[in-house]
């Protein structure tokens, strides 16, 4: 318990002087970024600090020595108790030094969006007043003009009332006067006078024409916001189309490669075809060549027909000609169709079948052979 009173001690005049000493420096760097309402609860947190810091100080000053501190058991709680509430007031304390700092990063924070969204506006009420300057500066431009073509129209009205009062003034004067001389001379003048009437009145419809040009004109001349949409509404068309135009070319550059691709299988398929068709028809005229060697080989077995063969041998050596001639077609186009198939689908054709008609042919040469042999020797 001694330690634990010195360790009190220790913290009150020690170790916690030089942190109330940091503290108080920080809070004097923060006060002046506090409102008004947090800078009196601050002042009242001091104060009961302070209040505080005075009772450790009073109580530290009536602890007795640490081999008392142990027969006082009455002064040992209040040391607990008032130790317990100081370490409350120091958390409250750090809470409310935590909140601050919050605070403040939040009001940092909220000047800074503030001050983006002021220079915006700021920038934005810089161009309105550009465009507001510019279309003053061209409303004095047209009211200098409206003033201008307002005296040429005033002159043009007084020169025409002149002109008219002239010219009524010489028609009262022409109906006094009876000479024909100056009944003509005057009618001349006044032909005159007439014909620079009608030009002053071309003259007057012109300048109201190019006046009434010039205000349709004033109201139909867009503003700098509105040249702008115009021209951001002619860049996203423009864009639109690149678009389109390079989807349309991506689609005929696939289908360029797809064609390119049939083409080129087509071109392999046919020039295999092309070599198929020259090797099977290379085949089978050597098939054909070999049966008909072979068939022409069993025909010089066979007797020959002539005036000294009898007439009942004579159909037998047809039939065994024809036999033959038969049996050989039959296997020089086994061979070409085997060899044909054999390109395409080699597994349809069984081996079976060949040589089912291989062992026929062999077995009639057997048969016919012998008997040959023994009928050229009869």
């Amino acid at each position: 318990m001694a330690g634990l009173l010195a360790w009190a001690a220790d913290v009150v005049t020690g170790n916690g002087q030089q942190r109330d000493e940091e503290d108080e420096a920080q809070w004097r760097a923060i006060r002046f970024r506090l409102t008004a309402e947090e800078q009196e609860e601050v002042r009242q947190l001091e104060e009961r600090a302070a209040s505080l810091q005075q009772t450790i100080q009073h109580l530290r000053i009536r602890i007795p020595p640490p081999d008392v501190s142990q027969s006082l058991p009455q002064l040992h709680a209040d040391s607990l108790a008032v130790q317990s509430a100081l370490t409350a007031e120091l958390n409250a304390h750090q809470a409310t030094h935590r909140e601050s700092q919050a605070r403040e990063a939040s009001l940092q924070n909220e000047n800074m969006s503030y001050s983006k969204a002021i220079s915006n506006v700021q920038q934005q009420l810089q161009v309105k007043s550009e465009e507001l300057f510019h279309l003053n500066a061209r409303l004095e431009e047209v009211g200098k003009e409206e003033s201008l073509l307002k005296v040429e129209l005033d002159q043009l009205s007084s020169f025409l009332a002149e002109n008219e009062a002239v010219s009524m003034a010489e028609k009262a004067t022409t109906s006094a006067l009876t000479s024909g001389d100056k009944t003509s001379k005057e009618g001349e003048e006044l032909q005159k006078l007439q014909s620079e009437l009608d030009m002053w009145e071309k003259i007057v419809a012109k300048h109201e024409y190019e006046w009434f040009n010039l205000l349709q004109n004033s109201t139909k001349w867009p503003s700098a916001a509105q040249r702008e949409k115009e021209l951001e509404r002619r860049l996203r068309i423009l864009s639109e189309q690149y678009m389109t135009k390079q989807v349309q070319a991506d689609a005929i550059l696939k289908e360029r490669n797809t064609l390119q691709f049939q083409l080129n299988q087509l071109t392999d398929a046919s020039r295999q075809d092309f070599l198929m068709d020259t090797e099977s028809n290379t085949y089978k005229g050597k098939t054909r060549k070999a049966v008909s060697t072979a068939s022409n080989a069993l025909e010089d077995f066979l007797p020959m027909e002539s005036k000294s063969t009898p007439e009942s041998d004579k159909p037998l050596i047809m039939i065994m000609k024809n036999g033959l001639r038969h049996a050989s077609e039959v296997v020089s186009n086994v061979f070409s169709f085997r060899h044909s198939r054999s390109w395409q689908t080699s597994s349809q054709l069984s081996t079976s079948f060949l040589l089912r008609y291989l062992i026929l042919l062999y077995l009639l040469m057997l048969h016919i052979v012998p008997f040959a042999v023994i009928l050229s020797a009869t």
